[in-house]
């Protein structure tokens, strides 16, 4: 494989990358160092008997397909940030999968790790730390929020250690699509944007209150959209809570904008709660959804969402 090709997803990799205290790694002077790495690809080894030899395995090592098993062995040759060292794979995933994802060693504790494989998105979705030695590590089934590109990553999860791995994924298919109406009606629940064509909604999950729900939409006297003459509104912000005892505190903002080419998206959080925020199209049916788990407080920002006209 080419640098050209595997240097987006080299960088985005390992920019989201955990340290054994489980922080995520985001380092400029990092990510400018990885540019400059060249992985080859090694030829598949079959999964075989524990005391099968496997070549050492490079940062990003092609694509695992749903059902796919991979073999491999972390080494000083794979990803290295901060002496955590990782191998990636590539998945391409339909928006509303289930996938599963295993990873053990006989050698290290393991992490494995689901993360955003878009370029310009570093995005960390799903993460599960076994702490013993062969243990396996298990993401399971975890709704894909998009239909695109992924990581599938393992890692050990302390520092310096090396050791043969075993990674499996598994998919169930996505679920039909739905129904949409042509209309967008706003309520409690529901924000209808950009001259009502996007139908947005959000729900949310905090498991450390215990609770979960919908989010509920704030109303600013203020915050109103940005028209202009030929297209109506080009930008319009909505503001969402979550909790029932706090129903005036912003928990969330989701803004749409008419870009150059496309209608762009952003979210930003402010709780802790896991949430997920799903914009629908009535013209088109399309739907884009993102989720952004517990304790993360990541902004989304997407430029591509949805297409002219």
């Amino acid at each position: 494989m080419s640098r050209k090709v595997l240097s987006p997803f080299v960088v985005i990799l390992l920019l989201s990358l955990p340290t054994a205290a489980g922080e995520k790694r985001n380092d400029a002077d990092l990510a400018r160092q990885l540019r400059e790495q060249v992985f080859t690809a090694t030829t598949a080894v079959d999964a075989a008997s524990d005391d099968t030899v496997y070549p050492n395995t490079p940062c990003f090592a092609g694509e695992i397909k749903c059902g796919e098993t991979k073999t491999g062995r972390v080494s000083v040759d794979s990803c290295e940030a901060n002496d955590i060292y990782a191998v990636g794979y590539l998945f391409k995933g339909t928006q509303g999968q289930k996938v599963t994802i295993t990873g053990r060693s006989p050698e290290f504790a393991a992490t494995v790790i689901l993360g955003d494989g878009r370029a310009g998105q570093n995005a960390i979705y799903a993460q599960h730390d076994v702490f013993v030695d062969g243990a396996t590590a298990r993401i399971s089934d975890f709704p894909l929020p998009y239909t695109g590109d992924y990581f599938v990553i393992i890692t050990p999860l302390e520092e310096v250690e090396f050791g043969d791995y075993v990674l499996t994924l598994t998919c169930t298919s996505a679920p039909p699509p739905t129904n949409c109406s042509p209309v967008c009606t706003p309520n409690a629940n529901t924000a209808c944007m950009l001259n009502d064509r996007f139908r947005v909604t959000m729900t949310w999950n905090d498991p450390g209150a215990s609770l979960s729900g919908n989010g509920r939409i704030i109303t600013y006297a203020d915050a109103r959209p940005v028209t202009d003459p030929v297209n109506g509104e080009i930008s319009e912000s909505t503001f969402w809570s979550m909790y029932s005892h706090d129903p005036n505190s912003l928990e969330a903002l989701v803004r749409m904008i008419r870009g150059n080419n496309s209608f762009w998206v952003f979210v930003t959080g402010f709780a802790s709660a896991e949430y997920t925020v799903t914009v629908q199209d009535t013209r088109t049916c399309a739907t884009w959804q993102r989720t952004t788990p517990f304790g993360s407080k990541e902004k989304i920002t997407d430029f591509n969402a949805f297409p002219f006209p």
